[in-house]
């Protein structure tokens, strides 16, 4: 009798509705869960992860001088508090050591660090040109950060922060890679629709490859033998291997692809899918792609757990983030799942008007 009631309480489980926690795809025998999200700051940009797995941050672009950074513990998903400080937070960084956290900020165009446990406001850095995304070599002692305004990257020794320009000479640099050994420096520039190849000894670009429209996003591989490239308007991701940059595969993963990370144990890519609203998965043994729906609108932001059990995802236009479990013979399924956050009642094909997003109207007071 127990064993028939556990087998009719399996049968009656509602479906997931799709978007919402519990619902899943599949690919390559492995499970990937929509765990649940959160609530962060206005336009969630991008997100990053400590070394350690414990914290998780997110830029919140839209919030001047306040809630500029949203901090959660990775457990999976926790709020702590927002950090204030001058201006906005567009893209994220840990150091290795997990000290220090690097924030670009567009006002002003200034880098910003931050101690970590403690969270307090180190340092102020002017670097201008409207810096984007940033960096660090694995030794912890570089940063470079990509200066969209400014047909540049510029480079900042850490602890000084001495900075020193390369010119790259092409429009809205973005994307930034370093290879395996800190040789190379990779820059996916956005207005020019270019990856270039930088010499980090001599700070000369070697060559420059022609892309289609809408080059995004850059990392390199965890063994360091590829390089991917997410391109907006083909909706897919460039792959290349390295050292020799030959164009090994075009991957087809969702509606115009922003930020891409891949798997710690390098079994899988991911994509934020900006128009697609979604995660983008890939299998980098076979190829296949799959997408998972999430409830958000218009992906941006996208980073992994170390552990690989987690990746994250923020909505630009839905200001929230959401948590996706991976499932398999290393990953064991969550004990329970988080929050739906409610009736939101979003608009994927609205109009956008502002940064991308709806304005919200509110009645007058009179």
């Amino acid at each position: 009798m127990i064993a028939f009631l556990l087998t009719l309480a399996l049968v009656v489980q509602p479906t997931p509705k799709p978007r919402m926690p519990g619902s899943s795809v599949t690919l390559g025998g492995t499970r990937f869960i929509i765990w649940g999200g959160a609530h962060t700051g206005s336009m969630p940009k991008g997100a990053s992860v400590s070394p350690d797995g414990r914290w998780l941050f997110v830029s919140n672009f839209g919030q001047k001088n306040r809630k500029g950074i949203s901090v959660f513990r990775a457990d999976p998903l926790t709020f702590v508090r927002y950090l204030k400080f001058p201006g906005n937070s567009i893209e994220t960084i840990v150091s290795p050591d997990g000290t220090r956290l690097y924030s670009t900020n567009m006002y002003g165009a200034y880098l910003d660090v931050f101690s970590i446990p403690g969270f307090s406001h180190l340092s102020h850095i002017k670097v201008g040109m409207f810096p984007k995304i940033v960096i660090t070599s694995k030794d912890g002692k570089w940063l470079f950060l990509s200066l969209w305004a400014g047909r540049k990257v510029a480079r900042l020794s850490v602890p000084d922060y001495k900075k020193t320009y390369i010119p790259i000479n092409q429009k809205n640099p973005r994307g930034l890679a370093l290879s395996a050994d800190g040789s190379r420096l990779y820059v996916a520039s956005n207005g020019s629709n270019t990856l270039s190849e930088v010499d980090t000894s001599t700070l000369k670009v070697l060559r420059v490859i022609k892309l289609p429209r809408g080059v995004r996003h850059a990392i390199t591989s965890r063994d360091g033998k590829r390089l991917y490239v997410s391109v907006m308007g083909p909706g897919a991701v460039y792959v290349f291997s390295l050292p020799d940059l030959k164009q090994l595969k075009v991957i087809k993963v969702g509606a115009r692809p922003k930020s891409i990370e891949e798997s710690y144990d390098g079994r899988f890519l991911y994509t934020a899918n900006y128009e697609g609203h979604s995660m983008g998965i890939v299998d980098t043994k076979t190829w296949q792609s799959v997408q998972l729906p999430l409830d958000i609108a218009r992906a941006s932001g996208l980073v992994v757990r170390p552990d690989d059990r987690f990746i994250y995802v923020t909505g630009w236009c839905s200001d929230d983030i959401w948590a996706i479990a991976r499932v398999d013979a290393s990953h064991p399924a969550p004990a329970r799942l988080g929050h739906d956050l409610g009736r939101r009642h979003l608009c994927r094909r609205c109009k956008r008007t502002l940064m991308g997003c709806t304005i919200i109207r509110r009645p007058s007071r009179r």
